[in-house]
């Protein structure tokens, strides 16, 4: 029984990362964040090593990072410009752990590989991105061989 709700749930959240990515208001694509947010971290109160969940949970808050970063115009007013850095900085940090554990899990995971690459460049920190995106390149080799 727990395994086909993970697996309803896991497709279910696959919906909402579709109404995510494809709206244009952002009440409505909060309210389906945080409808996914919940979905997955009900999958991962029942198996904490479900690299799916893990790896969703990691991308809702780099989108959310990245998204913040993306809406905001060049000549924005430095004191909210330092708001939105505090809040991606927050997001990215949020994720980190997820896509950690998601790498950790199944650490020939592309899509985590790149996540882990571009929080790690959110939060400044251009070494550490660096190793993960050779890694990615690594993997992305030996796969062509």
């Amino acid at each position: 029984y727990q395994a086909r709700e993970i697996e309803f749930a896991l497709a279910l959240g696959s919906v909402y990362n579709t109404i995510i990515e494809s709206s244009k208001d952002s009440v409505r694509s909060a309210k389906y964040v945080n409808l996914a947010k919940s979905l997955y971290l009900k999958i991962l109160s029942l198996d904490p090593n479900n690299v799916s969940a893990n790896y969703s949970m990691g991308i809702l808050y780099y989108n959310q990072a990245v998204n913040l970063i993306k809406t905001k115009d060049y000549d924005i007013d430095l004191a909210l410009l330092e708001i939105v850095q505090d809040q991606s900085v927050k997001l990215f940090k949020a994720s980190l752990p997820f896509m950690e554990k998601a790498y950790s899990l199944d650490p020939k995971r592309e899509d985590a590989l790149e996540g882990l690459s571009g929080i790690y460049f959110g939060l400044n920190e251009p070494e550490k991105s660096n190793i993960y995106r050779q890694r990615l390149q690594d993997i992305k080799k030996s796969n062509k061989k």
